[in-house]
């Protein structure tokens, strides 16, 4: 039978805290035991709390042993010449009881029996259980012994480097990675446990929310987190958090503040602070997927709100919370409880979050390397978007990993990818219906609602825009047609378009070619937006909104005919067209819900 350890603990009749108590498990190492996870719980069999309960007595009691008085039973003459080493180099109490317990639990035979083999294993276990400066007397004591008496080891020892870069760079438990995805991500848990009620009303436990749930968007250094941008809050600071507390804030003011930071950091590129002074580096990106747009816009929110009302604004927006007992004094125990053994380490993240990734995709992949890559953030994004309990995320997440195996993707996959990216192109649209097999010559957005309804059009406008898409999807329909042959493989070039992969020369938009594999046919162009081979992303669609206010104000600005003549046809047959098809498409391919957000979010913003 298994038992929770939170529930051992509860049952324990004791004063001693919750923390001393877990401590004195971490200390003793468990007391040697392997400990089985349910869903990120520690679970104990009757035989581990049995061996549990004789272990903490003395130490619930209050009444442990002499700690030299042991040691002398069982190591006499590593006790001896540890006592004259003591006398002779005036070694002050703190660090002799620390090397006497490093001793008395790790040593297996007095100390001079060791053999050279056996005591690079000894100096191995004393590089991570001594800090360095006790480290440091332990391996000065292993000299002198063998100076002072005739030892089995004939090498002279210094302390290894403290922590390696393979445990910093080892990556987290699955299951575990996976219940942190879900306590930081999942719509039901974050409402069934007031998550924002309990942000709002705390500083710490949004900087740790916030802190934590970027290490599952972008792979990014701490010292690159503290230098994104601040957010632009809609409200004052006092009335956000008393809106997002009380379920008020919308959906599209958290895309607003979102969009504050984004839109910066594709115009005001940051290149990492580890290759600062290196030229031809590429910026920092900064994609964050459709369906944890809120979700990280409203964290966002509340921090930069936390730090305006602790009149403190300029402060980084991203704070390091990563300690075992700060994640659980501020986010409480059921989180916290993921971290007892380590702290939460940024490269275990990071590794976890491209290796979960890979570790079912690789499996079947060909021997050849395909050059596809499955982007990290969309596990955060199924996470984000799943309905229903972790044990059902947890059985269904490996069902959802096999769909991005390299050679087997799917339709329902790469439209999953195209939703998240944000791409909103007819030509993406068109592509993914021939990959299942539908024909698209009946396709007309004249009839769709779309941006006619948006904005104040004389009916000769709205048939000018209306005649404009149609000709834009002829066009498309007549370039897809003459680059696609029979050989090409659509669901590979949906992907490359998915997941970022089809570069173009401007950050707000993707390239057919690119997603072709062919070079750009025009060299000499710096902009890509209006291009025949333009794929349209979310991007996109913020700087048409931007540049629609800015030539409606250049229109209403200016008396000269032929100006407003030159603005309103930019304004008719470029930017409302374009704004029309992105519309239409996210209405064909994401559905109402997705296409109702983005219309709200174009009436707010025109």
């Amino acid at each position: 039978m298994m038992k929770e350890f939170k529930e051992f603990i509860n049952g324990l009749d004791t004063d001693r805290s919750v923390e001393d108590i877990i401590t004195f498990f971490i200390d003793n190492e468990w007391f040697g035991e392997d400990i089985h996870k349910e869903y990120g719980r520690i679970m104990l069999s009757d035989n581990q709390m049995s061996l549990f309960a004789v272990k903490l007595k003395p130490f619930l009691d209050g009444k442990e042993a002499s700690l030299h008085g042991d040691f002398d039973k069982k190591f006499p003459e590593t006790c001896r010449l540890f006592n004259a080493f003591c006398a002779e180099t005036k070694v002050d109490e703190e660090a002799d009881h620390h090397i006497v317990d490093f001793m008395l639990y790790r040593l297996r035979k007095d100390i001079i029996f060791y053999n050279d083999e056996e005591m690079d294993g000894l100096l191995s276990d004393a590089t991570f259980d001594l800090i360095k400066a006790h480290g440091d007397i332990f391996t000065f004591f292993i000299a002198w012994a063998k100076l002072n008496h005739k030892t089995a080891y004939k090498k002279d020892y210094v302390l290894h480097r403290r922590y390696t870069m393979d445990i910093q760079n080892s990556a987290y438990d699955f299951d575990d990675y996976i219940a942190l995805l879900y306590y930081l991500f999942a719509e039901d848990y974050i409402e069934d446990n007031e998550m924002f009620r309990k942000a709002a009303e705390s500083k710490n436990y949004t900087d740790t929310w916030l802190y934590l749930a970027l290490h599952f968007i972008r792979p990014l250094r701490m010292t690159d987190m503290e230098r994104i941008y601040h957010p632009t809050l809609p409200y004052p600071p006092e009335e956000v958090v008393e809106m997002i507390k009380n379920g008020e804030f919308s959906d599209n003011d958290a895309r607003y503040v979102l969009l504050s930071i984004t839109k910066r950091m594709s115009w005001l590129p940051l290149t990492p602070n580890k290759t600062a002074s290196a030229s031809n580096v590429t910026p920092i990106s900064f994609d964050i997927p459709t369906s944890c747009e809120t979700l990280i816009g409203r964290l966002f929110a509340l921090a930069q709100a936390h730090r305006e009302l602790a009149g403190t604004p300029d402060a980084p927006i991203v704070r390091k919370v990563s300690t075992y007992q700060e994640i659980n004094r501020y986010m409480g125990e059921e989180i916290g409880s993921l971290f007892l053994n380590n702290d939460f380490r940024s490269r275990s993240a990071t590794k976890s979050f491209l290796q979960d990734i890979y570790m079912v995709a690789d499996e079947d992949s060909p021997a050849d390397d395909s050059g596809l890559h499955v982007k990290g953030y969309y596990l955060a994004a199924y996470v984000r978007s799943h309905k229903g309990s972790y044990g059902h995320l947890a059985a269904t997440t490996f069902e959802y990993l096999k769909d991005a195996k390299f050679n087997k993707l799917t339709p329902e996959f790469v439209a999953f990818e195209l939703l998240e990216r944000g791409v909103f192109s007819f030509m993406s649209s068109m592509l993914l219906k021939m990959a299942v097999g539908k024909k698209f010559d009946d396709l007309s957005p004249s009839n769709q609602t779309s941006i006619i309804k948006l904005i104040d059009l004389s009916p000769k406008d709205i048939e000018t825009i209306v005649s404009t898409v149609d000709k834009g999807m002829l066009f498309a329909k007549d370039t897809l047609f003459s680059l696609i042959t029979e050989e090409t493989d659509i669901l590979t070039v949906l992907h490359r378009i998915g997941s970022g992969e089809a570069f173009s020369k401007q950050s707000e938009c993707l390239c057919l070619m690119s997603a072709l594999e062919k070079v750009c046919p025009y060299a000499n162009r710096r902009n890509c937006v209006g291009c025949r081979y333009e794929i349209s992303t979310r991007s996109t669609l913020f700087l048409l909104i931007e540049e629609y206010n800015r030539m409606k104000g250049l229109y209403s600005s200016t008396d000269d005919a032929l100006e407003k003549a030159k603005y309103k046809k930019l304004l008719l047959e470029v930017i409302a067209p374009k704004m029309d098809e992105m519309l239409y498409v996210i209405k064909e391919n994401y559905g109402d819900e997705t296409f109702n957000d983005y219309e709200n979010m174009i009436k707010e913003n025109t």
